[in-house]
């Protein structure tokens, strides 16, 4: 009888370790960028990706081509599938110190961004993408994502 339960209980301990085994395979492979947290409270946000901050930097060049952006970070919305809300300063003639900052949603992933709205005055003034609340989606300031966007892109110097 020891020799059956000594089996059974090999069986046993083995499923746990390959579930926890898997479970951090899954945590580590092609995982985000670095999680940014100045403190516990601060969101989950991340550095926006290149392609983002291109896709901003183009429309902020639209309005004048001395204009430029920095400290951009991304925080994926919980209030709409596949769009991340996207902080970052606005920087140029007369706003060397940085104003804003600006935030835009931008559908699909941040290795193949979609489209680009702007989500809040600063963005509206300061970029030619289209106003977020005129589109099918109404994304306000208010959406999930957007106060956590700007947080993030204020607290990182």
């Amino acid at each position: 009888m020891h020799t059956e339960y000594k089996k059974k209980m090999n069986k046993n301990i083995h499923i746990p370790i390959i579930t926890i085994a898997l479970a951090i395979a899954a945590l580590t492979c092609g995982s985000p960028p670095t999680e940014i947290s100045t403190s516990t409270q601060t969101p989950v946000c991340y550095p926006a990706g290149p392609r983002h901050i291109e896709n901003i930097r183009a429309g902020v060049q639209d309005i004048a081509t001395g204009n430029d952006v920095d400290r951009c970070f991304a925080v994926r919305s919980k209030d709409f599938e596949r769009v991340y809300m996207v902080a970052c300063l606005l920087y140029g003639p007369g706003m060397e110190n940085g104003v804003g900052p600006g935030v835009w949603a931008i559908s699909g992933d941040p290795d193949n961004p979609g489209l680009t709205y702007s989500v809040n005055n600063f963005a509206k003034e300061f970029s030619t993408w289209p106003d977020a609340s005129k589109t099918d989606a109404t994304i306000e300031s208010s959406a999930h994502g957007v106060s956590e966007a700007i947080q993030c892109s204020l607290s990182q110097k």
